[in-house]
């Protein structure tokens, strides 16, 4: 697992409210997540039903890194992610808020049947991105893990399949990360 933290002390706490929620926009931005995978080309962004949409992304979608020649006949050819959940959290009492989105690769998401999607559901390689508001701090963590099949479920077989990338966070880019959530 790969853990990442950083935190920054805001001048007051609307301030520090103001970062939080440009932040947590960012986040909600899939050219953001193009950063944080280290992808130069702009993602694009499709819901659910696989119609790409020109909006902040949602649970369920997906998006696609980078740019292929071949997109119109080979569209599996991109990696594709898929945004797991968004999760907000706030307790005024205590001035705290919290917004965590959690993506994962995926395999081409809009193929009829669900031997491709199988395998890739075996081995879950998540990335979370959470930013925390506790008065005037403002902290973001990014977590990466991967989570092995169980003996259970049969290594061998989902072995013979193709594998999910496992992504790392090279420091450039965690500090590309910064940069962009606390410009």
């Amino acid at each position: 697992m790969t853990h990442h933290t950083y935190s920054h002390i805001a001048e007051n706490n609307k301030e520090a409210e103001r970062i939080f929620n440009k932040a947590g926009m960012r986040l909600l931005n899939s050219n953001f997540w193009c950063k944080v995978f280290d992808n130069a080309a702009p993602c694009r962004l499709f819901n659910k039903n696989g119609n790409e949409v020109n909006r902040l992304i949602k649970k369920n979608d997906f998006f696609r890194l980078g740019y292929k020649i071949d997109e119109v006949t080979n569209p599996e050819v991109f990696e594709w992610v898929s945004v797991e959940n968004i999760e907000s959290y706030t307790d005024s009492s205590l001035e705290m808020e919290l917004f965590t989105v959690i993506v994962k690769p995926a395999p081409y998401p809009f193929v009829e049947g669900e031997s491709n999607k199988e395998h890739f559901s075996r081995t879950d390689v998540n990335t979370a991105l959470s930013i925390k508001r506790e008065s005037g701090k403002v902290t973001i963590e990014l977590h990466k893990s991967m989570t092995p099949l169980s003996s259970s479920e049969g290594r061998s077989k989902a072995g013979a399949h193709r594998k999910l990338p496992v992504y790392t966070v090279p420091a450039k880019t965690w500090e590309k990360i910064i940069a962009e959530l606390f410009s």
